[in-house]
């Protein structure tokens, strides 16, 4: 019987110490960002439209409801609580982006690079917890159709 206090008061000591180790979560989790790009690769050095879309993007453990599933909508909103805001990093944008919704989950933007690129997106929750995605933008070569022209490079 006294070996059995012994192990109680042993396990509920080493449970308080663990518990008390555990860093709290009492503001929720950070959202979940997803972004893709069409097309997928751009001709070196000519500008050309692109379209970002991070429409799946959300606070899906805090806000399970405010996540958009359909191909057709929105995405997230920006409005508090349950929201997310976007932000995008766009090397080699030229001129401005156009938002294809409210909260710039949908856009389009004119590039000119002459490489592969990475394109960021962070999303921020209500709470100010991020989550980022970076996605890759590629490079084909120019054509030129002139007779017995190489165009694999």
């Amino acid at each position: 019987m006294h070996s059995f206090k012994i192990i109680f008061i042993l396990l509920c000591t080493t449970i308080i110490f663990l518990s008390s180790c555990q860093e709290q979560e009492d503001d929720g989790w950070p959202p979940v960002a997803r972004a893709f790009v069409e097309p997928a690769y751009v001709p070196r050095g000519q500008t050309t439209e692109i379209t970002l879309d991070a429409r799946k993007s959300c606070d899906a453990l805090d806000y399970p409801s405010f996540c958009d599933a359909s191909e057709d909508g929105d995405g997230c909103p920006s409005v508090c609580p349950g929201g997310i805001t976007y932000s995008w990093d766009i090397p080699g944008k030229t001129g401005n982006i156009r938002t294809l919704t409210n909260t710039y989950s949908l856009i389009n933007v004119d590039v000119n690079i002459d490489r592969p690129v990475e394109i960021s997106l962070t999303v921020t929750d209500c709470e100010g917890k991020t989550a980022s995605k970076n996605i890759w933008l590629g490079i084909t070569e120019s054509t030129n159709n002139s007779p017995g022209a190489d165009n694999q490079k």
